[in-house]
């Protein structure tokens, strides 16, 4: 959300009243299952030009305020009607969703483990066309992705239907350092 004004004073202050009735409404949606996540605040300095067909003359400021708030729900049979409510305030510009699975998933689990079992397969290969053999893990680390799936939405979208994707593909990367061992006999 962002709040216009012709001075850092008058940006600031019109802002923190949008802001205040922003998180209330969100407060609001917590029955609904929404948590704010995040927020965060920022003063932008906006340089206007001259309208066209005017002499140039020194630029016109102005500044504008903008809070950003995320928010997360584990309820998708509500988030249509979530993301809509969100929107009728009138208080937000909706940029993007984004779709995601829990760490402790079991398919994310099963992923991870087809990513090490192929890391070692892929290790052996190497240590066995270099005539050597793989000996303890040194270090593993999960480059994780972040399974998640984002969708953007027009800004100032006062509604929108939202469907959730059905599947959610899962990959897990990760690196392993093994040492090696002796040669071949």
């Amino acid at each position: 959300m962002a709040t216009r004004g012709a001075t850092l004073e008058a940006a600031t202050k019109a802002h923190r009243e949008r802001a205040e009735r922003a998180a209330e409404a969100l407060r609001a949606l917590k029955t609904s299952g929404i948590e704010i996540e995040r927020s965060t605040f920022r003063l932008d300095e906006v340089r206007l030009p001259p309208p066209p067909g005017q002499p140039a003359r020194r630029e016109e400021l102005e500044y504008r305020a903008v809070t950003t708030f995320e928010l997360k729900t584990r309820e998708l049979d509500k988030i249509d009607s979530v993301v809509s409510a969100v929107a009728t305030t009138g208080l937000f510009e909706i940029r993007n969703l984004r779709f995601a699975i829990d760490d402790d998933n079991a398919a994310l689990d099963g992923a991870r483990r087809a990513a090490v079992a192929d890391a070692r397969r892929r290790a052996e290969t190497y240590a066995q066309a270099a005539g050597t053999t793989l000996g303890a893990v040194v270090s593993i680390s999960d480059t994780d992705l972040g399974h998640s799936r984002e969708f953007a939405a027009a800004p100032l979208a006062r509604s929108a239907q939202v469907i959730p994707p059905e599947t959610l593909t899962v990959t897990a990367q990760v690196t392993i350092t093994w040492r090696i061992g002796p040669g071949n006999p």
